[in-house]
């Protein structure tokens, strides 16, 4: 049976989504209701919607996009999230933001991002089709957890269907070309590439077919922000820059170290409107996994053990 909705409005498109305002016609309630581009009977969606509410379920945080329930309208499936003032940062980007807005825009979505890594989440698709920002008040949301995938199981990009995600920000590792395995820090690249859009009001890398971005994403440096951009402070430029190194191990290894690095920045911007260099990164905390030879080939158990250390360092 289908819900009793009325579309009021399209809201936005991405690559696999449409969003769209809807009333609920029982209560009166604003929703704005996720479809997918594809057929509405695609058991992959039907899984992805299954998994999205049960990641919401776990997950409670002001900043991130509430998922409600399934729904059925036209004979279509589609996901019923919470009624938000806002648009995708996709449909407002092209230029850059001041930087006391984006110190506040971008501190508000790394403390979103630090609350699902602490629970034990990795997003995976964090793009500004994904961030959905309000111009009023400048609150950020986080939605589409579809893709997340918990920080405790060993994941390569492999594994990942590369066409379930935005190309422009796919980490090196999330291409399926390399041996090593997605983390915490694969968002961490993902947030770099937004922050560095942000600033700049450009990609990090032009558009371009598929290969061409991966190739980008595997062996190309960016130019570092404040040479798009000569009122980017470098120390700032040093920090996105760091955030989307191609080595996992390079980047900043923990979002808490990177918020403590964006505090100092804003408290200087704000006091002195200019930005002093500073050393990076110095309560990084690396999490460095040994698992011993005892515990190769029992999977419960490596998965007991990472859930414990990834509780216990990120």
């Amino acid at each position: 049976m289908a819900d009793k909705l009325n579309i009021v409005d399209h809201i936005s498109s991405n690559l696999n989504r449409h969003y769209k305002l809807a009333e609920d016609l029982v209560n009166g309630r604003k929703l704005i209701v996720k479809f997918d581009k594809e057929s509405s009977e695609d058991k992959t969606f039907e899984s992805s919607f299954e998994k999205e509410i049960e990641i919401h379920q776990q997950l409670d945080h002001p900043g991130i996009h509430k998922v409600l329930h399934k729904v059925k309208h036209d004979d279509q499936s589609a996901l019923a999230l919470e009624y938000i003032d806002a648009v995708p940062l996709s449909q407002i980007t092209g230029q850059a933001f001041d930087l006391r807005i984006f110190f506040q825009m971008s501190l508000q979505l790394l403390e979103t991002v630090n609350y699902i890594h602490k629970e034990s989440w990795a997003h995976l698709s964090i793009s500004p089709d994904n961030i959905w920002f309000n111009n009023n008040d400048k609150k950020i949301f986080l939605g589409e957890f579809s893709k997340a995938a918990p920080l405790y199981k060993t994941l390569k990009g492999s594994q990942l269907k590369i066409g379930d995600f935005n190309p422009a920000y796919i980490p090196p590792e999330q291409t399926g070309r390399l041996s090593i395995g997605v983390d915490h820090r694969t968002d961490i690249y993902a947030l770099g590439l937004v922050f560095y859009l942000l600033l700049t009001g450009k990609h990090a890398f032009p558009e371009a077919v598929l290969s061409k971005l991966i190739h980008y994403h595997l062996t190309v440096i960016p130019d570092p922000p404040h040479q798009i951009t000569d009122t980017i402070p470098t120390i700032l430029s040093e920090i996105i820059i760091k955030m989307i190194a191609k080595n996992p191990s390079e980047r900043y290894q923990s979002i808490d170290s990177l918020i403590a690095d964006f505090f100092i920045c804003q408290s200087h911007w704000n006091d002195k409107n200019q930005l002093d260099p500073f050393q990076l990164a110095v309560n990084d905390v690396k999490l460095e996994i040994d698992l011993k030879e005892s515990l190769i080939g029992r999977k419960a158990e490596q998965e007991e053990v990472l859930s414990w250390l990834y509780q216990k360092e990120i």
